[in-house]
C-alpha cells in the first residue's frame, strides 16, 4: 500500500506535564517513524508544567524539523480532559494518544494506518506495550506488562479514527482512573477494533513499593466514577485482581521467578493501596490532585 498516495493525516496527542526529562525520547521516537513525516502533526498539551517541558519540546522538534504544536493549560488537568482538548485542536483523520514517557518502535503509525486501511470496519487499533527503566521493580513491572499482551481485557486503544472519537463522545472528562478501558468499551460497542504487533515502548523510571502505593492509593479515590458507569461487578473486580493474563502466560512468569515474585508482591501492594484508596472514597471526598 503506498501511503503517501492515500495521504491519511495522524495527530499526536501527548499530555504532558513536567516532563521536560522525558519527551525528548518521545519526540525522538516520533522523528524515527517510518510513516511520511509531513503527515504528522504533534499536540504537546502542556499541563500547567512547572519546568521546561514547552522549551525542551519546542527545540528538539525545531532540530528534528517535527510538525509541533504547544497548547499551555492555565491549570492542571487530568488526562482525560487534557486529551479531548489535544483533539479539538487536531487536524488529522486518526487520533493517536500518546503519554509523555512513551516512545515507538519505528514502524507503529504505519502499522496503524495500513492495518485500518485494509479493513474499512477497523476504527482503533490496540498497540502492545513493554515497560523499562531502572532497578528490580521496575522489571517487575516489565514481566507484568509482558503478560497482558494480546489480553483485551486489559490492554486499551491508542490509535483511532478521529470521527470515531468523536461519534462516541471522546474521552470521558470525569474519569481519572479506567478512563482508557471505558472509552474502549464505548468504541466496541460500534466499531471493530484490531491490533497490531509494533510496540510502544514506556519507560517507568526507578519504581519504588512507596510511590507505586501512593499512586495506586490515588487512582483508588478516583475509581468510583469508571465502576458507576460501567457496571462493575464482584466477577470484574476478581479478575482484576487474579488476572486471566497471568495464568495463561505461567511459562513467561516461570521462566523468570524472582521478577514473578516480585510481581506478586508489588501487585498485592497496589491492591491493598487502591482499596484503601476506594475505601476513602466511600466515606469522605476524593482529593482533587496527585
Amino acid at each position: 500500500m503506498n501511503l503517501a498516495r492515500v495521504n491519511p493525516r495522524v495527530s499526536i496527542v501527548i499530555p504532558a506535564y513536567n516532563a521536560e526529562q522525558i519527551i525528548q525520547k518521545n519526540l525522538k521516537a516520533l522523528a524515527s517513524q517510518t510513516y511520511p513525516k509531513n503527515k504528522i502533526e504533534i499536540i504537546l498539551v502542556n499541563d500547567h508544567s512547572l519546568d521546561k517541558t514547552q522549551e525542551v519540546a519546542k527545540k528538539i522538534s525545531s532540530v528534528l524539523k517535527l510538525n509541533l504544536k504547544v497548547i499551555n493549560l492555565k491549570k492542571h488537568a487530568e488526562r482525560g480532559v487534557a486529551r479531548n482538548i489535544g483533539s479539538k485542536n487536531a487536524k488529522g483523520d486518526y487520533l493517536f494518544f500518546l503519554d509523555a514517557d512513551m516512545k515507538l518502535s519505528k514502524k507503529v503509525i504505519e502499522d496503524s494506518v495500513k492495518t485500518i486501511l485494509l479493513d474499512p470496519k477497523t476504527k482503533a487499533i490496540i498497540i502492545p506495550e513493554q515497560s523499562f527503566g531502572e532497578g528490580f521493580w521496575t522489571a517487575c513491572r516489565a514481566l507484568e506488562k509482558k503478560c497482558y499482551i494480546g489480553n483485551d481485557q486489559i490492554e486499551a486503544a491508542r490509535f483511532i479514527e478521529s470521527k470515531s472519537f468523536w461519534k462516541i463522545g471522546g474521552w470521558d472528562p470525569t474519569m481519572i482512573s479506567g478512563e482508557d478501558w471505558d472509552l474502549t468499551r464505548r468504541l466496541r460497542e460500534k466499531y471493530q477494533i484490531a491490533r497490531i504487533d509494533s510496540l510502544i515502548y514506556h519507560y517507568e523510571g526507578r519504581l519504588t513499593l512507596w510511590n507505586t502505593a501512593k499512586k495506586k492509593y490515588y487512582y483508588g479515590t478516583t475509581l468510583l466514577p469508571y465502576w458507576k458507569k460501567n457496571l462493575v461487578n464482584s466477577s470484574f473486580i476478581f479478575s482484576m485482581v487474579l488476572r486471566p493474563a497471568y495464568f495463561s502466560k505461567w511459562k513467561l512468569l516461570l521462566s523468570d521467578p524472582i521478577h514473578a515474585l516480585g510481581m506478586v508482591i508489588l501487585k498485592t501492594v497496589e491492591f491493598s493501596a487502591g482499596s484503601l484508596g476506594i475505601l476513602r472514597s466511600k466515606l469522605f471526598r476524593p482529593p482533587t490532585t496527585f
